[in-house]
């Protein structure tokens, strides 16, 4: 009897009598507890708790690495395009496509509470892994922040402006101009984007914005051809609980790059 059956597979209608295995206490052990379970398990390693958990209980019992992708959806969302998840396995399969902690192309997305001014405001962190090409260390690196308080506001006064004949006095209203905070929008070029990662290291440079806390923390894997999907974690008591998939896209090339930009706020 295949152990996907104790899995509650996605892909299948087999059900587990009340008969089967007890796993009121097993929770634990198949729960994804973090991150790195997920990629193990998704690789099938040797080394994952859950294939260990299993030999030490189950030692007749067979996984497969399909069964272990499918455990690793989430199963209390119930629109599943089943045919994706299967071609999709399947594609993982037949490369073989392994996941590394040191890829380039996943992304960390932080839903974080700063202070600022003295009030608590939402931003979003966007990271990312960077690798040493000299001694191959890797370590997270914030690639993109978003907050309505780092970009530039719209001007009250949109008819301020520097005057087209200020090079005849040698700017010297210039000082004027830029002391101007409510209108600054009217004195750049209508092309200039504000790089808010600039701003935000500035702003922690000078101690003027601080980290509260992380809210929630979602995980954007892009490097399998063709697909892209999001891990996040599903707190429940339950062994289809912890770092699951959320969401799985059909995504080519052209469409992952709009993505960074669209979700990732990536340039």
């Amino acid at each position: 009897m295949k152990l996907y059956l104790f899995l509650i597979s996605l892909l299948t209608a087999i059900q587990v009598s009340a008969q089967s295995i007890n796993f009121s206490n097993e929770n634990f052990a198949f729960e994804v507890k973090q991150i790195d379970e997920f990629i193990e398990r998704f690789n099938n390693s040797e080394k994952t708790l859950i294939n260990q958990y299993l030999k030490e209980n189950y030692s007749a019992e067979d996984i497969s690495r399909s069964d272990l992708i499918k455990s690793l959806f989430n199963q209390s969302d119930k629109s599943w395009k089943l045919d994706e998840v299967t071609e999709f396995i399947k594609q993982v399969n037949n490369k073989p496509y392994m996941l590394h902690f040191d890829d380039e192309d996943w992304y960390a997305k932080l839903n974080c509470t700063v202070v600022y001014q003295g009030d608590e405001i939402p931003m979003t962190m966007i990271m990312n892994i960077e690798k040493n090409p000299r001694s191959n260390a890797v370590k997270w690196v914030i690639t993109s922040v978003d907050a309505d308080f780092l970009s530039l506001p719209e001007s009250l006064d949109k008819s301020k402006s520097i005057n087209p004949a200020s090079h005849g006095t040698n700017f010297v209203s210039l000082d004027r101009a830029l002391d101007d905070t409510s209108n600054m929008k009217n004195y750049v070029s209508r092309d200039f984007v504000p790089d808010q990662l600039t701003l935000f290291m500035s702003l922690l440079s000078c101690k003027n914005i601080s980290i509260k806390q992380v809210d929630k923390i979602e995980y954007h894997f892009l490097q399998i051809d063709g697909w892209t999907f999001t891990v996040k974690n599903f707190e429940r008591n339950e062994k289809n609980s912890g770092w699951l998939v959320s969401s799985l896209t059909k995504m080519d090339d052209h469409q992952k790059n709009e993505f960074k930009k669209r979700v990732l706020n990536l340039k």
